[in-house]
């Protein structure tokens, strides 16, 4: 059976097989739910699309590419209402999927419980996409909220 060694710092732990390493990171997730590093900036996406609900509640959809084009489109309830695009700079973008990698985005459970109105964040890096399901004053998804503030307002 072939082994692997765990080396880090200089310092080499026990043999272990390659197999049992395996097995190791399918639970603790390590393959399915580790943030991906970016290896095309042009292919990045990030998208909140807020779906409104039966009463006041804002119905919009803004995003950032990779590319730092920030795609926005309000329908009711909203300051702004239509479609509009704006910038950033390429230091921004990194500096959003870097908040995203922190908060461990695609560590996340698909849905939390949603009380009013609806919003799903979804952020595909590498082809790697995944969807976060929530309601506005999730304390869980702080840095989704918080970029979503920053984006619309």
């Amino acid at each position: 059976m072939e082994a692997a060694s765990c080396c880090a710092g200089g310092r080499c732990g026990t043999l272990i097989s390659v197999k049992t390493l395996w097995a190791m990171c399918l639970v603790a997730g390590a393959w399915a739910q580790g943030f991906p590093e970016v290896k095309d900036w042009g292919a990045v996406r990030i998208t909140i699309v807020h779906g409104g609900c039966l009463g006041p509640c804002p119905a919009y959809s803004v995003g950032v590419l990779g590319t730092g084009e920030v795609p926005y489109s309000g329908a009711h309830n909203v300051a702004i209402r239509g479609a509009g695009t704006r910038t950033i700079t390429r230091a921004e973008v990194e500096e959003i999927v870097s908040e995203l990698r922190r908060a461990q985005f695609f560590s996340l459970q698909n849905e939390y419980q949603a009380d009013s109105d609806q919003i799903s964040a979804t952020v595909v890096i590498n082809e790697v996409t995944k969807t976060v399901g929530y309601s506005s004053g999730s304390a869980t998804l702080q840095a989704v909220s918080s970029l979503e503030e920053r984006l619309v307002h």
